[in-house]
This record gives structure tokens, sequence and C-alpha cells, in this order.
């Protein structure tokens, strides 16, 4: 009766150490949101070598089936088009433009998709065509009104522009089809930080360290402007 008892308590205790396909491919997910943020951090410190070479591993890594099972193929998509854009950028910092435009040329016979008119957004800034960016992301939200990564570039050329009130309109879009990208917090605690609002920087700049890793130079400023305005 009493190992009836230990063997009943054990099988009720054994599922709490073994994670559900929904807890495995969460992790999964997870993970490639980690690999991504610290890409982007190495890219906002100006580490751009460092920042291309992580992106380039991620897009070999998950370009593997074996590695990808576990992934949503929306998000993994998603994933990908980010570390092809910011592969991109980061050679263009480097003033590798040519080189950052061979690495994904845009493909006539390419299904058209909110990635691939985000895709040649990106190369037409690279190119310094501002009308045919725009043109790019405007038929991306034409696509999905709710494509986040669109809005964050409009509010990024905005913002750029001046446009600051636009700006913010955009990233305000973004942040709400997709509250865990934390480059969007970044962008309109900035703007709001020239707007010397103290309230919305709080806010946003808050939630932004709350998404990413307590490390590099970015992290230490926002962290140190939040506690100069009693927060963090």
């Amino acid at each position: 009766m009493y190992l009836k008892i230990l063997l009943v308590s054990f099988l009720a205790w054994f599922p709490s150490l073994v994670d559900t396909e929904e807890q495995l491919r969460e992790k999964a997910r997870l993970k490639v949101m980690a690999e991504l943020t610290e890409a982007n951090i190495l890219f906002s410190d100006k580490k751009y070598e460092d920042a291309h070479k992580d992106y380039q591993r991620i897009l070999e890594k998950y370009g593997k089936a074996a590695n990808t099972k576990l992934l949503d193929p929306d998000f993994l998509d998603d994933s990908l088009l980010h570390a092809k854009i910011g592969s991109m950028d980061s050679l263009a910092r480097l003033k590798r433009v040519k080189e950052a435009l061979a690495l994904y040329p845009p493909l006539r016979s390419a299904k058209v998709s909110v990635h691939s008119h985000l895709l040649a957004a990106q190369t037409a800034m690279l190119n310094r065509d501002m009308e045919g960016c725009l043109d790019a992301l405007n038929q991306a939200v034409a696509l999905d009104k709710d494509a986040y990564y669109a809005h964050y570039m409009l509010g990024m050329i905005s913002n750029g522009m001046r446009k600051y009130d636009e700006a913010i309109g955009h990233l305000k879009r973004s942040i709400a089809a997709n509250d865990e990208y934390a480059e969007a917090y970044f962008l309109i605690g900035n703007i709001y930080l020239r707007k010397a609002d103290k309230p919305n920087i709080k806010k946003y700049w808050g939630a932004y360290l709350k998404l990413v890793p307590t490390h590099g130079e970015r992290y230490e400023f926002v962290k140190g402007t939040l506690l100069k305005m009693g927060g963090a």
C-alpha cells in the first residue's frame, strides 16, 4: 500500500519535470529572440563587425531545418528577415554598401509579400532612394496594416526627417502589433526625450529595459537617464 502511494505521488509529480511541447516551443522562440537581441545590442553599441557576424550566424543556424522544428514558420521567417536587414545595416555602417546590397538582391520571381517589400525598402534605403523606400514600406502596410517592422521603419524615417508626431504614430502602431520588439520602444522613448516628455520617456524606456539584457552602452544610457528622472 505504501509503495502504491509512492508510485501515485511520483507519477503526479513527474510531468512537472518534463516540458510540454508548448513549453518547448516557447523556449525555442525566446532563444531566437534572445540571439537577435544580442546582435541588436552589438549594433546599437556600434560594434558593427561583430553584429554582422552574429546576424550571419543566426541566418546560418536557423536556415537549417534541424534547428527550426519547434519554431512557428511565420515567426521563423520574421526572425530571418530581421537578421538579413541587420546584416545589411551593419555592413552599410562599415561603409561596405556594395557588399550589403549583394547579400540579398531583390528577385523578380519572388512572391510579393510584406517581407519582400521590407527587403526592397532596405535595398532602396541603402541606395539612398528614399522615394522607393517609402513606396515599398507603404506597400507592405497596404498588404498588412499590422506589419510592425514596416511601421518601425516608417517611424525611423519620419524621426530622421524631424516629423516627430508622425514618427510617434508609426511607432505606437508598431508596438501595438508586436509588443516584444524592443527597438520600437527605444526609438519612441528617444523621441519623447527630445520633447522632454518625462511620463512617456519613463513609460517606453521602462518597457525597453524589461525587454533587453542588462548590459551594453545603450542599456546603461537608458537606465542612467531614467534613474535621473526617478525611475528605473
